[in-house]
């Protein structure tokens, strides 16, 4: 028999490899679902100590995850009922859409106490294969780089053939080169990586007086690299995430000399002059002509792939069928926003609008519909309820981190701020792999498992929760 270990251990190392995937099915999903049948074997055996008991900051985790479930089923059920004569592709039937999103979300949950529970434990089963899945994805990108100028074979999305084929031709037809390294979409890796560039950054900052001169040297390389490959994705998300994460998290750091802080913005100015002519240009087309030209233009009025939606203050704005939907959907029935609809759900409600908004993308009337847009995800999916749960969960950490941060070691310290990236992604940009539940799960078993002193009290009494 496997030790669960290296099951947990595996499942967190293949979640955001999206390349080992075959249509529906991925290295993750079988491996979370052996997780999920040995939680299912100790609810049956009335072993429930997974649920109370662990910790105050893993107390609210149950809560918002126990708020979701509900919510999934209760709208789930509501929308077989109310929407399930519409016509819809096999996988995006209401009942089959409500069963297929329960098992993603029970696969996400099972993992997410096993993430908990072995954080508290054995924190190396958790963060040692985030540590390798991210160096292969970095190994990867640097191959991928490199095929750009010497035209060599490229890397394929997926597992599955036509799949990758299919990205292959809209990449020649578009005329670019985007890398993806192993973790599908180029917008998703892009994501991780700005996420991982903040994570890397704020350590630096840390302990950037501890530090030789050749690890320095070394962690501005990598710092440029970075950059270097998320600006390669030419993706607006990578761009979006990376403008939002420093200066928001440098305004919440604490902990960090004033030198050290100057010093390290000349080095971020250093990086981002040398890159400019590059930033300067995606900047221009990904960002500034995407914005102006497909959202805020007319040009696609009257025309047969118009999704065009009344905004509040802003007028007529452009959206592709999978945003404008669910924002028509939200502006028709704003009370949703309150509960959210659940997990996945968000398919089933905006039936009745997909034909009157098929957008410039051409998803037609039948398929899955899920935002890119990440806010409106977050509050579809979550309701400001579930939302609240998750910002009252960070503050906490926020305040705890404010107060005993000085003495927090450098995984304390790196998990804070990829927990911290993952929020600001979470309602800016949208990344299906860096779910922020298994982030707060971590750090709650970091904090909850540690015995940190009160600076005020000296050798007497443990930091409160």
């Amino acid at each position: 028999m496997i030790p669960v270990r290296y099951i947990v251990s595996l499942a967190i190392f293949s979640a955001p490899l999206m390349f080992f995937s075959i249509g529906s099915i991925s290295a993750f999903k079988i491996l979370a679902a052996f997780l999920l049948l040995l939680l299912i074997r100790e609810l049956i055996e009335f072993k429930y100590y997974f649920l109370i008991g662990q910790g105050s900051f893993w107390s609210i985790i149950v809560g918002f995850m126990v708020y979701n479930i509900v919510v999934q089923i209760l709208f789930g059920v509501f929308g077989v009922v109310f929407y399930g004569g519409y016509a819809s592709m096999d996988s995006s039937a209401p009942l089959n859409r409500l069963g297929a999103q329960l098992f993603s979300i029970a696969l996400i949950y099972a993992l997410t106490v096993y993430i908990y529970r072995y954080g508290r434990q054995k924190q190396i089963v958790v963060a040692k294969p985030v540590i390798i899945a991210l160096k292969l994805l970095l190994i990867v990108s640097a191959y991928e780089l490199v095929s750009i100028f010497f035209n060599l074979p490229k890397v394929p999305m997926y597992l599955e053939v036509e799949a990758s084929e299919v990205h292959q031709n809209m990449s020649n037809i578009l005329g670019i080169n985007r890398i993806n390294s192993l973790a599908g979409e180029p917008r998703f890796y892009s994501v991780i990586l700005a996420v991982a560039f903040n994570s890397i950054f704020f350590y630096f900052a840390h302990f950037y007086a501890r530090l030789g001169i050749l690890s320095k040297l070394k962690y501005a390389f990598l710092l440029v690299f970075i950059i270097l490959l998320i600006l390669h994705t030419q993706s607006t998300s990578g761009l979006i995430a990376l403008s939002l994460l420093l200066p928001l998290t440098f305004g919440l750091s604490k902990g960090i000399s004033f030198s050290n802080k100057v010093k390290l913005i000349g080095l971020i100015a250093v990086i981002f002059m040398s890159l400019s002519p590059l930033i300067v240009d995606l900047v221009q087309t990904r960002v500034i002509e995407r914005i102006s030209e497909e959202m805020l233009s007319d040009k696609y009025l009257g025309t047969d792939g118009a999704a065009y939606v009344e905004v509040p203050g802003a007028g007529l704005v452009s959206f592709d069928a999978t945003d404008a939907t669910p924002l028509v959907l939200l502006l028709d029935k704003p009370f949703l926003a309150i509960t959210g609809l659940g997990y996945g759900n968000i398919s089933t409600y905006v039936k009745p609008y997909l034909p009157y908004y098929s957008g410039y993308w051409g998803y037609g009337y039948q398929g899955v519909v899920e935002p890119n847009m990440a806010f409106l995800k977050s509050i579809l999916n979550y309701g400001i309820i579930g939302n609240l749960i998750l910002i009252i969960l960070y503050w906490k950490f926020f305040k705890h981190y404010r107060t005993y941060g000085c003495q927090y070691s450098g995984m304390q310290l790196t998990s804070f701020y990829a927990l911290t990236s993952v929020l600001i992604c979470s309602y800016t940009v949208t990344s299906p792999m860096l779910v922020p539940i298994w982030f707060f799960a971590f750090h709650a078993a970091i904090l909850d498992g540690c015995s940190i002193k009160s600076p005020s009290a000296g050798k007497a009494g443990g930091a409160p929760q």
